[in-house]
C-alpha cells in the first residue's frame, strides 16, 4: 500500500492489548457510575419508580382500584392507602340540562361530597349541593371516619386521586345532547356557572352522548394539594371543583355515574387507630414528571387511554430536565 509523503503507518494493535484497554475502560466506567455492564449498553431513558407510575395511573384513570397508591412527595410517612366509591344517578332537568358535581377535597363520609341533578331540575347554573332545587346530594359513605371522629381526634388526609364519569342509560330513541366535562384548582368553585360560561373556556370540550363512560380526573395543581388536612372540603357553595354537564337532552333523559376518591390518611393528634399502615414513598422527580404531563398536556378526559399518552410522555421525557446526578449520587439507567 503506498503511503502519502509526510504521514505514517498506524502501528497494528496486537488482539491481546485491545481487550486489555478495553477492560481497563469498562472498570473505569463501572467505578465512575456505580452500575452493571449490562446497564451502560441500554439506551439511557427517564425511570420512574414502581411508586411514582401507580400515581401516575390514579391520576389519569382514578375509576381502577390501585393497591397502596400514595402521593410520591417528601411527606412519605406511612399512611393508610383508602379507595371509595359513589355510584348513583342523574336526570336531564327541564331546561335539558343536567349536572354531576363532586368535591374532589371531600374526607368524612357524612358530609356532602356529590350532587346530581333530577328531573325537576330547572335552571342551566352549575347547582349548590343541598339547596338547589331538583338536586339530590349524598355523602362519601365508604370513607372510613365521621366528621365527629375528625374534629375529636383530629386524623389527617390528603386525597391522592379523585375522578367523576357519566354514562347514558336512556332508551336509544331518546339519546340527544353532548357531554362537557370542567375542572378547576381546588381553591376555586364552579357554583352558578351556566352552561355558555364553560363551554366558553378553552380547556373545555365536547363529546356526543353515547354509552360510553365519560369521566373528568382531579388534578392538583396547588402546594397545598399535597398537604395532610385535618379539615373536611364540604361539597356546598364551595369545593365544587369538578363538573361534568350535559346539554341539549331531551329532558328527563337517564345516566348513572361514579365519583371515587383514593385517600392517604394518617393518625392525627389525638389517639385515633388509623390502620392498616402500610409504607409510603418518593419519588419526587417522578412526581415532577407526572405534574409535566398535565402541565403541558390539555387533558379532558380520564381513563386507561389517557395513561396510555401519559406513557408515551414519559418516554419522551426530556433527560435535560431534571436533576439526575447527585453529588456522590448514582446514574440510573432503565426503560418504562
Amino acid at each position: 500500500m503506498n503511503i502519502p509523503l509526510g504521514m505514517k503507518q498506524a502501528r497494528p494493535v496486537s488482539q491481546k492489548k485491545l481487550i486489555k484497554k478495553q477492560k481497563q475502560q469498562k472498570k473505569r466506567t463501572r467505578k465512575i457510575t456505580n452500575v452493571s455492564p449490562s446497564a451502560l449498553r441500554q439506551t439511557e431513558n427517564f425511570y420512574m419508580s414502581p411508586c411514582a407510575k401507580k400515581y401516575l395511573k390514579a391520576l389519569c384513570d382514578p375509576f381502577q382500584p390501585i393497591t397502596g397508591v400514595c402521593i410520591p412527595d417528601n411527606q412519605d410517612a406511612p399512611s393508610l392507602k383508602f379507595f371509595s366509591r359513589v355510584r348513583g344517578g342523574m336526570n336531564v332537568g327541564t331546561g335539558q340540562v343536567g349536572f354531576v358535581i363532586a368535591s374532589a377535597q371531600n374526607q368524612t363520609n357524612d358530609s356532602f361530597a356529590v350532587c346530581s341533578t333530577i328531573a325537576t331540575f330547572v335552571t342551566i347554573n352549575v347547582p349548590q349541593a343541598g339547596v338547589t332545587v331538583g338536586t339530590l346530594s349524598v355523602p362519601n359513605a365508604q370513607f372510613p371516619y365521621t366528621t365527629a371522629q375528625l374534629n375529636a381526634f383530629g386524623y389527617v388526609a390528603r386525597v391522592v386521586a379523585a375522578g367523576i364519569r357519566i354514562r347514558y342509560t336512556g332508551t336509544e330513541l331518546n339519546r340527544s345532547g353532548r357531554v362537557f366535562c370542567v375542572r378547576v384548582p381546588s381553591d376555586q368553585t364552579l357554583v352558578a356557572a351556566t352552561v355558555p360560561g364553560i363551554l366558553s373556556r378553552s380547556n373545555v370540550k365536547t363529546k356526543i352522548v353515547d354509552r360510553s363512560w365519560h369521566g373528568l380526573s382531579y388534578i392538583p395543581t396547588l402546594s397545598s394539594d399535597f398537604d395532610y388536612k385535618s379539615t373536611d372540603q364540604v361539597l356546598g357553595a364551595a369545593n365544587v371543583d369538578l363538573v361534568i354537564g350535559v346539554e341539549g337532552a331531551v329532558a328527563g333523559n337517564g345516566f348513572e355515574y361514579e365519583a371515587v376518591w383514593m385517600h392517604e390518611i394518617c393518625n392525627g393528634a389525638a389517639a385515633l387507630g388509623v390502620n392498616p399502615l402500610t409504607t409510603s414513598h418518593s419519588d419526587t422527580v417522578g412526581l415532577s414528571a407526572s405534574r409535566s404531563f398535565f402541565e403541558q398536556t390539555e387533558i379532558n378526559d380520564a381513563g386507561p387511554g389517557v395513561y396510555d399518552q401519559a406513557i408515551n410522555f414519559m418516554k419522551q421525557f426530556s433527560l435535560a430536565d431534571v436533576s439526575r446526578f447527585i453529588s456522590g449520587g448514582v446514574q440510573v439507567y432503565n426503560s418504562l
